[in-house]
């Protein structure tokens, strides 16, 4: 997440203004960059454990999520749902396209879209 300053007049902007995101009824333009935001949000430690454990008893386990594919392709990766390269990945790799890639990997992303 990205954060911005930008100081407006007090004769303009006072303490009780109400400002309005629908309408922009105050100035919007020229802000000035202060930083970055950025969180992780780890899986528990005992999920990887479990996700093995599930896959040693035959249950096939996969993850939905809301992520960005890398985010979600990460995730997997830390909780042994993807333990292999994926479909995705061998293909940026070796520029073939998804569907020449099927047979070499188990692990796939797939885009909500």
């Amino acid at each position: 997440m990205g954060f911005a300053k930008y100081h407006l007049p007090k004769d303009k902007y006072p303490e009780d203004f109400k400002f309005n995101l629908e309408k922009e009824n105050f100035e919007f333009k020229q802000q000035c960059f202060v930083g970055v935001l950025s969180l992780t949000d780890p899986p528990r430690d005992a999920v990887p454990y479990a996700v093995l454990k599930c896959r040693s008893a035959g249950i096939k386990v996969v993850m939905v999520t809301g992520d960005q594919p890398v985010t979600a392709a990460s995730i997997a990766k830390q909780c042994n749902i993807i333990t292999e390269e994926s479909v995705n990945e061998i293909a940026e790799r070796t520029g073939k396209t998804f569907e020449e890639c099927f047979e070499m990997s188990n692990a796939i992303v797939i885009h909500g879209d």
